[in-house]
């Protein structure tokens, strides 16, 4: 790893990458180097950067400590080599250094670095960026906690958080197997109470707040300004009102009032507690719904519905939609059911009426073989066994990603309250429930 090589990979803005070449270009960087060695201890990281600050003088637009920060990630790099980690999140890592340096720019006008006080922890090999959250190892005695934190840039809808919190499982069951069953937590002004007044129940940041028991409703702290509005100012009467969440946050703080960083636990940690009432399986025929539905039934002995086996008799015809909504309705008004099958003309009244969906975003080739394998196999999720391939099922396999696909993911935004989780893989829904491979 090289310092271009690096700035390529990042996408560091081109004004920006050559100050840093031209700045490393001059300046001697053995004593720097050297401290900042030391940033892979948590304990010291404020202490070295202070005395690296020191070295480097007079630094108005913060590219010196820059420069020296992006060094420090070249060591980093070959840490994450030694413990394994891949090469996609050490980038999406480092990639901080070009948002924060985009988001002083879109405040100031000015390519400039000013927050040195906290990449310490990116290249400390303390802090990793895992889909779109980011998750920093705080050290504390005896024990030490996961600490999330959410990215400017995240996509924050339910999906996106729930796929990022289930890999960063994994990634610490993986890489720091001493952190096993380790609190995951969250400080942020995203989880005051006050916003429940402010935003639907639906909303992307009450979705987040779900996700926590808060035990400290904090301190505060006006930071948050800059987040939402990408201003630095004190008179919120100039903010701008160019989203709802704005036009809410200003209109508080212009009645006198404040957002704290309250702090919460992540509920429902570890891959095996499973606490839901009413559970959808979706996904591509083929793809292995009923097979996993059983296998969750197995599990928390939640009734278990086929929507196939309500659908088809046994001579292979079917019965009324009528009928099928009535039976289907009565099953959704339940206190408690695992409900299997595509049926996308139902989609919508399913989705309202569950609480935790599981979609089995596979790829085409593993559905098809999915059809091809259950040939000639006695099923209890269908009245019937298919002795050959239904090529009407294959077109369906084929079409999913443009015809159904886009429909379900623009209900699980709709729907944003829902818990939604998303596997790509046999081997990772196996793993998140506990279940040996099939």
């Amino acid at each position: 790893m090289d310092l271009i090589t690096l700035c390529n990979k990042i996408n560091l803005q081109d004004e920006v990458k050559e100050r840093v070449l031209a700045f490393t270009e001059k300046f001697d960087f053995k004593k720097a180097d050297e401290l900042q060695k030391r940033y892979y201890v948590y304990g010291d990281m404020k202490d070295a950067r202070n005395k690296v600050i020191e070295i480097l003088g007079e630094d108005n637009d913060g590219i010196k400590i820059f420069s020296c920060m992006l060094r420090a990630a070249l060591d980093t790099y070959t840490f994450y080599k030694n413990k394994g980690i891949s090469d996609e999140i050490y980038y999406d890592t480092m990639k901080c250094f070009t948002r924060f340096i985009g988001e002083t720019y879109k405040i100031t006008g000015k390519y400039c670095f000013d927050r040195q006080w906290w990449t310490t922890r990116q290249v400390g090999g303390h802090l990793y960026r895992i889909g779109q959250l980011e998750y920093e190892i705080i050290p504390e005695e005896g024990k030490s906690i996961i600490s999330i934190h959410i990215p400017s840039d995240a996509d924050f809808t339910p999906v996106a958080v729930e796929k990022s919190i289930h890999d960063a499982h994994k990634f610490f069951e993986r890489y720091y197997k001493e952190l096993a069953g380790a609190e995951f937590q969250c400080c942020s002004w995203l989880l005051d109470s006050t916003l429940k007044s402010m935003l639907n129940s639906n909303s992307n940041i009450i979705s987040f707040q779900n996700r926590f028991d808060i035990y400290d409703e904090g301190d505060v702290d006006m930071e948050f300004v800059e987040w939402i509005f990408n201003k630095r100012t004190n008179d919120y009467s100039t903010l701008p009102e160019d989203t709802s969440l704005q036009i809410k946050v200003k209109e508080h703080l212009l009645a006198g009032g404040v957002l704290r960083n309250s702090c919460g636990r992540l509920k429902n940690i570890g891959k095996n507690r499973i606490k839901f009432k009413r559970l959808l399986v979706l996904g591509c025929p083929g793809s292995g719904k009923s097979r996993l539905a059983k296998r969750i039934h197995g599990l928390t002995n939640l009734p278990l519905y086929h929507l196939d086996n309500i659908w088809w008799k046994k001579d292979r015809t079917n019965i009324t939609r009528e009928e099928f909504d009535r039976i289907l309705d009565g099953i959704l008004m339940e206190d408690s059911w695992i409900i299997d099958g595509d049926f996308k003309r139902t989609y919508e009244k399913r989705i309202a009426a569950c609480d935790t969906i599981i979609f089995l975003d596979y790829d085409e080739e593993v559905c098809l073989q999915g059809i091809t394998e259950r040939v000639g196999q006695e099923r209890d999720d269908m009245p019937w066994t298919e002795n050959e391939i239904d090529p009407e099922l294959v077109t369906l396999v084929k079409q999913y990603t443009n015809n159904s696909k886009p429909v379900l993911l623009e209900l699980f935004k709709k729907y944003s309250d829902k818990n939604v989780i998303i596997f790509h893989s046999r081997k990772e829904a196996n793993e998140y429930f506990g279940f040996k491979e099939d």
